[in-house]
């Protein structure tokens, strides 16, 4: 019995931190910082710093949220002679739970510049985990596919993983 009140009492708490408050929409404003890793690179290259700027617009659905935006970034992988750079302007959505607590997913295309002759698409994927302590402010760790088809010989593809933060009004 005593077992029995203690997973109700912890199943409650995690429902409190997960389940969301309140259903309100906003603009979003977030910074990302990563370290990618490629496996489509040119030679020599290893893994490399890139940050990611976001605006959106978040709505909240009950428990959960729909946040379409927009983002701009920049990653080099330092190593090669010439070391390979990728800036790129995308635009997708971001999906999650709305509490305390926030797994989420995202895709975003657009296009991206890697440094080459050419440009050419640009496409991204992942998830991330949020943790929202206080009304307007939320940051986190997330992990995401990244490439960019260049219309040259230049397509890159890279893993990344990073700590995210956001602004929520």
């Amino acid at each position: 019995m005593r077992a029995r009140a203690l997973v109700g009492m912890g199943s409650f708490v995690v429902a409190s931190l997960v389940a969301s408050h309140e259903a309100r929409a906003g603009v979003f404003l977030g910074a990302e910082f990563d370290g990618g890793a490629g496996f489509d690179m040119p030679p020599n290259t290893s893994i490399g710093p890139g940050f990611l700027a976001t605006l959106g617009y978040r709505f909240g659905l009950g428990p959960v949220f729909l946040q379409p935006e927009i983002q701009g970034g920049y990653s080099v992988f330092p190593g090669a002679e010439a070391p390979p750079h990728v800036a790129r302007i995308l635009g997708g959505a971001r999906f999650g739970l709305g509490g305390l607590v926030q797994p989420q997913v995202f895709a975003h295309a657009g296009g991206g510049f890697t440094g080459a002759p050419g440009t050419g698409p640009a496409f991204d994927g992942g998830i991330g985990l949020a943790f929202k302590l206080v009304p307007i402010f939320s940051f986190g760790v997330q992990g995401a596919y990244n490439v960019v088809l260049d219309t040259g010989d230049a397509t890159m593809k890279w893993l990344s993983f990073g700590v995210h933060v956001g602004l929520e009004f």
